[in-house]
């Protein structure tokens, strides 16, 4: 075998190998692809009332959202002045409330008394009325909500990732238990990196600078937040998450088979063309190198 038959060989092997198996393995690759397209239509028909209900909730929430959003506001400015208006009445209303106090209690030991007289002792008990008074508050102090209402817009965009949105459970439960440690283990590097990899799913940012985002500190309003986000959380997270598990129930067999076929590709198919090249080199096979390339080429589909 001379050199140039050798090169001649070499070049129809490789021409055969790459003609086979191109061509197998995109007719196995469409195959498959044709057998999941069915399928998932089929699925998708089925599944489609699903769809419908997770868009329309979704679109609900987002509108109701920007509305709060929008009314906000408007309804902190009310209610601020109309609490405003009262604190400026709070001695009058203090001074009424305890004249009626004064007065119903009174009227309740009489009434008491009477007939604690008529029946001997067996009279009628009236409970006093508490002390009540305007409590001289803020508004936010008073109505801690409405401030996380007024500025939905601006502080909550924590919670527009959607991986802050799933997690915001086990942190807010575990938070305040696991995160000081990895606080206490920020100035080491490698256990700061390590418990961040560890807890990362039940810890906020635990990095020891006074900041609101920082130093283990939760986000402000993170319920009301949550639910202003669910809304688009499950147009851009649930959604394409649910539709994604269709489409791998109805491909995975393709994948599967991708998967075999790239194996044979990277490990049993170069194995097999060294021997078979080396034995052709020396001699020993009776076989063209277009044999060689069919065989090698037929590999990655002798377990499909």
């Amino acid at each position: 075998m001379t050199l140039r038959d050798v090169g001649f060989g070499i070049v129809e092997f490789f021409w055969v190998l790459s003609e086979t198996f191109f061509v197998k393995w995109l007719r196995v690759l469409l195959e498959h692809c044709a057998d999941g397209a069915l399928v998932f239509g089929e699925t998708i028909v089925v599944h489609l009332h699903r769809i419908f209900q997770i868009i329309i909730y979704g679109t609900i929430l987002v509108f109701v959202a920007k509305f709060i959003a929008l009314v906000g506001p408007i309804i902190y400015e009310g209610v601020n002045i109309f609490w405003t208006l009262l604190q400026l009445l709070r001695p009058v209303i203090n001074a009424i409330m305890s004249a009626v106090e004064i007065v119903a209690n009174g009227l309740g030991s009489a009434v008491s008394s009477v007939t604690n007289f008529i029946t001997g002792g067996h009279g009628v008990s009236i409970p006093s009325i508490p002390d009540w008074q305007l409590p001289d508050k803020s508004t936010t102090e008073e109505f801690p909500w409405l401030a996380a209402i007024r500025s939905l817009g601006q502080s909550c965009t924590f919670f527009e990732n959607p991986w802050n949105m799933l997690w915001l459970a086990p942190r807010t439960i575990a938070n305040s238990h696991l995160c000081p440690i990895a606080r206490f283990a920020w100035p080491s590097y490698p256990l700061r990196w390590f418990l961040g990899w560890v807890l990362w799913a039940f810890i906020y940012n635990p990095e020891p600078v006074t900041q609101p985002d920082k130093n283990c500190n939760e986000p402000d309003d993170a319920i009301i937040c949550f639910l202003f986000q669910l809304g688009p959380f499950l147009l851009k997270f649930v959604l394409p998450l649910y539709i994604f598990f269709i489409f791998i129930s109805c491909f995975k067999e393709a994948v599967v088979q991708v998967l075999v076929m790239a194996f044979h590709t990277a490990v049993i198919l170069p194995l097999v063309a060294v021997l078979d090249i080396s034995k052709k080199l020396h001699g020993r096979s009776k076989m063209s190198w277009k044999q060689i390339g069919i065989r090698l080429g037929s590999i990655p589909f002798t377990l499909i």
